[in-house]
């Protein structure tokens, strides 16, 4: 894991906190980092804070600079991991119909690994090529949008 090699053996660390900015409305993302059992203690200050998307979305518009990430009811999908493979279907579909030339670096990144022999990001879900075929060609067909617990922010 490169977060813990480069905190052992750069900053030789054997023991850290690692600030995870989990906002107060993702309570199974917070329990999920709660749980990690590694050298590091993660810790969850907006979510300590009771900060939630409203929250930051209004801390955002007091900027004097705009991220110009479409805005659905809050929430960034694209955000700051654009097409991360832990997003869920409905959300990855979303962001392929709006802007597909975005899938060119995860296409990329599955030709480089063979895609054509099966390594796609997820194994329950098609790759990106074909991802971005059913964008253009299906509308809402799916509603699972479950999304896989990471520990990037929305």
């Amino acid at each position: 894991m490169p977060m813990k090699r480069f905190m052992r053996k750069i900053k030789g660390y054997k023991e850290w906190f690692n600030v995870i900015g989990l906002r107060h409305d993702e309570p199974r993302r917070v329990a999920s980092a709660m749980k990690q059992y590694e050298v590091w203690t993660n810790i969850t200050p907006m979510n300590d804070a009771k900060h939630t998307v409203k929250d930051v979305s209004e801390f955002w518009k007091k900027q004097n600079f705009d991220l110009n990430l479409t805005n659905a009811n809050g929430k960034t999908p694209a955000g700051n991991c654009d097409l991360c493979f832990l997003k869920g279907m409905d959300t990855t579909l979303s962001i392929l119909r709006e802007r597909p030339e975005m899938a060119d670096w995860w296409i990329k990144q599955e030709q480089k690994f063979g895609e054509h022999q099966g390594a796609t990001f997820r194994k329950d879900r098609p790759g990106y090529i074909k991802l971005v075929d059913i964008s253009k060609s299906q509308q809402e067909l799916f509603n699972d949008d479950d999304q896989m617990t990471c520990f990037c922010h929305d």
